[in-house]
């Protein structure tokens, strides 16, 4: 029985202790024509073992803590080896006490293009730029991995960002968009400009209140842990007094403004008037999704 548990734990415990991610990867090559869709079943396929057989942290990760999370691509036109396409990110975190689970991004990066080819094998490294395919995907899967671990632990997503950093300064002198500053105001580069920046960090210090001690703790505790989640809120104006219209702004509210609203339609009509007023202050671009909030 003894030798049997060695035997047990020497061939399983890959399995028990896994890769990070469970990434889901859908591709929709509608818009494209004349391309065999063999091509485009090996890429989504490449992506998806890119994605979810790479180890990219080194911690222990069981199973049922992969961090659920959903690439979708179209492509809007494709050659022999060239690709011009548009990439959506979402990823989610389990809240504690129950089945819900919360999205914690739900990015849109209109600037996905690469080079592909079939018999190509997807490399990247952490210290130079290969390719732009490997370069976005490993940083979105750093960006997963930052917002996921900054929503646990108060800035616990540290490293990754600075991954994810790492990767933007890598691609600095390629002809590929999405990289610099000056490729747009909503793009890679500016939303690490503004994770690594000081004047953002009430973002992510509302994103570890929101989650850790208002989300995780309202199954039990619902007021105590909606008014974490209110102050967590309460934080982000700190940002948008000085930088109003800010991508990261942007992407927080992209992934929780339903939820946000879900959360305060429980709430008194003074404290609903009070949060939707907040809410389309600091987040003008929905402040008609916060009228709802008053629905009930």
């Amino acid at each position: 029985m003894k030798n049997f548990l060695v035997l047990f734990v020497l061939f399983v415990s890959p399995a028990l202790f896994a890769q990070e991610l469970n990434c889901k990867v859908e591709l929709n090559s509608a818009q494209v024509q004349g391309v065999d869709a063999s091509v485009f079943q090996k890429l989504k396929k490449d992506i998806y073992d890119f994605m979810n057989s790479r180890k990219w942290t080194s911690d222990a990760y069981a199973v049922e803590e992969k961090i659920e999370c959903s690439f979708f691509i179209t492509v809007k036109s494709a050659t022999v080896d060239r690709y011009e396409a548009t990439l959506q990110v979402q990823s989610f975190r389990p809240v504690f006490g129950s089945t819900y689970k919360s999205m914690l991004l739900d990015i849109n990066d209109n600037d996905f293009n690469f080079s592909y080819t079939p018999s190509q094998t997807l490399d990247f490294s952490d210290n130079e730029y290969i390719s732009n395919l490997t370069s976005v995907l490993a940083f979105y899967a750093n960006v997963i991995l930052a917002f996921d671990y900054d929503s646990f632990a108060l800035k616990g997503g540290a490293d990754y960002f600075a991954k994810a950093q790492n990767i933007i300064n890598n691609a600095q002198n390629i002809a590929e968009i999405g990289w610099r500053s000056t490729d747009g105001s909503k793009n890679r580069y500016w939303l690490m400009e503004n994770l690594m920046n000081e004047v953002y960090e009430p973002i992510r210090v509302c994103t570890f209140k929101y989650h850790r001690l208002g989300l995780d703790v309202m199954s039990k505790e619902t007021d105590k842990g909606r008014q974490a989640l209110g102050e967590g809120l309460l934080l982000l104006e700190q940002v948008t007094k000085r930088k109003p219209n800010s991508y990261s702004i942007k992407v927080f509210f992209d992934a929780k403004n339903q939820e946000i609203i879900n959360i305060y339609r429980d709430e008194s009509v003074s404290d609903k008037k009070t949060m939707m007023d907040y809410l389309s202050r600091i987040d003008p671009g929905n402040s008609s999704r916060y009228a709802k909030i008053m629905q009930k």
